[in-house]
């Protein structure tokens, strides 16, 4: 058995066992998982001056909850939000935010999300939950690459000296070292602002490997990948044969981890050189040709996007990766969830979330 796929295998165990059959029993019982949710954050937040505006000590039930918080948006919360921002403590949270997660939504101006370890926790359980999934249903994926994408967490900072940005780059920043060696992408290049540069670091590290899962929440950006790899197919090939980086797509000052462990390949360069001579251009599918799943979006508007995949892609598993946002929570879905008692975890998730707000 490879290195890989000794390292998945207990891998899969643990989070079966730490994540996934907790996530599996709550779907059985919304109800009582709802009010644990609940409970747990009324406890914990009691102090802080929303749960002693509302009475968070005085609920013991998810009726008293209603009677006592009104459904609550944005923006009936930005004032709030704006004193955590500046550094006041214990105003929606106990806890002190690691970051804060932004994001546009649909409408108005840029969101910021407190993130505090216990949102972290609650957003991490959902991905392992999903991660758990894929490793079950691919038992070799880690015998080869994983790319993921993710987004630069530290644009910059709010006025109290806290880091605002995306949360996965920040997930991907605190990734442990014994997980990272899987994923082929390195942090850095989630920092790069000019967007066909960073496509092409992206691809400059992934065409080298043997990719087998491709991690993204939106799969317009895995056409655009696609894109890029087709119109940079010789500049690429060319840098993977010389062991180079071609400098227009670096930024300035670049780090060194951007182009570190990036040597010379000649065969694989000639490897991709087949390819394009057989097709006229690099195609996903036929430069991972061991890839096993897509996890991607697949609700909303993405079926424009999804349709468009199997032409690039070929017949590689799509995975509905999560279902929310940054603001209004996380959940993974793969597999037998999916299909399953999908429905019940959702309106579990979702029924809980669109009163909290889901800062805690």
């Amino acid at each position: 058995m490879s290195a890989g796929a000794s390292f998945q295998s207990l891998l899969k165990i643990w989070l079966k066992h730490s994540e996934a059959d907790h996530f599996d029993q709550c779907t059985w019982r919304p109800g009582p998982a709802q009010w644990d949710k609940l409970s747990d954050i009324c406890h914990r937040n009691a102090g802080t001056e929303f749960g002693q505006k509302h009475g968070f000590d005085r609920i013991r039930s998810v009726a008293d909850y209603r009677a006592a918080v009104p459904p609550q948006t944005y923006d009936t919360l930005a004032h709030w939000i704006e004193r955590v921002t500046l550094g006041e403590p214990n105003v929606l949270t106990a806890e002190r935010p690691l970051m804060f997660a932004t994001t546009s939504g649909t409408t108005g101006a840029a969101k910021y999300i407190p993130v505090t370890p216990s949102y972290l926790k609650e957003y991490s359980h959902g991905i392992h939950v999903h991660t758990y999934r894929m490793l079950a249903d691919h038992p070799d994926m880690l015998e080869g690459k994983v790319v993921v994408s993710s987004s630069n967490d530290q644009e910059g900072l709010t006025p109290s000296g806290v880091p605002y940005g995306a949360i996965s780059g920040y997930l991907t920043r605190t990734q442990p070292a014994v997980l990272r060696r899987y994923f082929v992408v390195p942090y850095e290049v989630c920092r790069i602002k000019d967007i066909e540069g960073k496509y092409y670091l992206t691809l400059r590290h992934a065409l080298s490997a043997d990719v087998r899962g491709l991690l993204t929440p939106n799969p317009s950006s895995l056409l655009l990948l696609a894109e890029s790899m087709a119109s940079h197919a010789d500049e690429l090939i060319e840098d993977i044969r010389r062991g180079t980086v071609n400098p227009e797509y670096l930024p300035a000052n670049a780090a060194p981890s951007l182009t570190a462990g990036l040597s010379a390949d000649p065969k694989r360069a000639a490897e991709l050189s087949a390819c394009l001579r057989a097709t006229g251009r690099l195609i996903p599918a036929e430069v991972w040709p061991n890839l096993r799943a897509i996890s991607c979006w697949k609700g909303g508007t993405m079926p424009l996007y999804l349709r468009k995949l199997p032409a690039s892609f070929g017949d590689s598993e799509i995975i509905c990766c999560t279902i929310g946002s940054a603001f209004v929570g996380s959940l993974s879905l793969s597999g037998p969830y999916a299909a399953t008692r999908y429905c019940i975890a959702r309106v579990f998730i979702w029924g809980l979330v669109s009163s909290c707000a889901a800062f805690w």
